[in-house]
C-alpha cells in the first residue's frame, strides 16, 4: 500500500532517500456525476469507469459522448476518444459495435464535431476491416499454394503492415517457394 513496501531494502540509510507515498484510491461509482470533475479527458474517463460495469452503460453512453465532445477539438483529445471507444468495444466487451454506432449517431445529431469524428471512426473501422480481409485472403492463397504454413510464416503474416501484404500477394504469382514470397528486397530469406 506504500512505496517502501515495494522495495526490499532494510538499510535505514538507503530507505531515508527513497520517497514515501501511498496511492490515493477513489471509488467513482459512489459519486454523483456532477461530483466527478476535472479536465474533459479526466472527467470523461472517470465517468466511463463509473459506468463501465453497470447494466445501464448503453443508455448512459450517448450522454457520456456528448460530455466528451470537447475532447474532439484537438488531435490529442481525438486520440483519447478513439482509445476510449476501442476500449469499450474491444477491450471490455461491454459494448458491441451496434450499440456504439447507435450512441455515436445519436450524439452526432447534436454537433458537427461529433459528426466528423463519427465519420473518421467508421472510416478507420472500414480500413481495419479491409486490412483483415487482405490478411485472410493472403493466408488462404498461401495455404492453397504451399500447404500448411509453418509458424514463422504465420507470425510474419500477423505482424505485417498492409503494404507488405500487398507485396507478398503479388509474389505468390511468381514464387516457387514460401521463402521466396517472404524474401527481403535484397533476396535474403526472412
Amino acid at each position: 500500500m506504500n512505496f517502501h513496501s515495494l522495495i526490499s531494502v532494510d538499510d535505514p540509510a538507503i530507505l531515508r532517500h527513497l520517497p514515501e507515498f501511498s496511492p490515493v484510491l477513489h471509488d467513482v461509482t459512489r459519486l454523483e456525476d456532477d461530483e466527478i470533475i476535472g479536465e474533459a479527458a479526466a472527467g470523461t474517463l472517470l465517468l466511463l469507469l463509473k459506468y463501465i460495469f453497470r447494466p445501464d452503460l448503453a443508455e448512459r453512453l450517448p450522454g457520456l459522448l456528448i460530455q466528451a465532445r470537447t475532447l474532439l477539438e484537438d488531435e490529442n483529445g481525438r486520440e483519447i476518444m478513439f482509445t476510449l471507444l476501442y476500449y469499450l468495444t474491444g477491450g471490455t466487451g461491454r459494448v458491441d459495435e451496434e450499440t456504439l454506432e447507435h450512441a455515436l449517431k445519436e450524439t452526432a445529431s447534436k454537433g458537427e464535431v461529433m459528426k466528423s469524428f463519427l465519420k473518421k471512426y467508421f472510416d478507420q473501422g472500414v480500413q481495419k476491416g479491409v486490412a483483415q480481409g487482405e490478411l485472410r485472403l493472403l493466408f488462404r492463397l498461401l495455404h492453397k499454394r504451399f500447404g500448411d504454413l509453418p509458424g514463422w510464416a504465420e507470425e510474419k503474416l500477423q505482424g505485417a503492415p498492409s503494404g507488405m501484404l500487398e507485396t507478398w500477394s503479388e509474389r505468390i504469382l511468381t514464387a516457387s517457394t514460401l521463402e521466396e514470397v517472404f524474401s527481403e528486397p535484397d533476396g535474403s530469406s526472412c
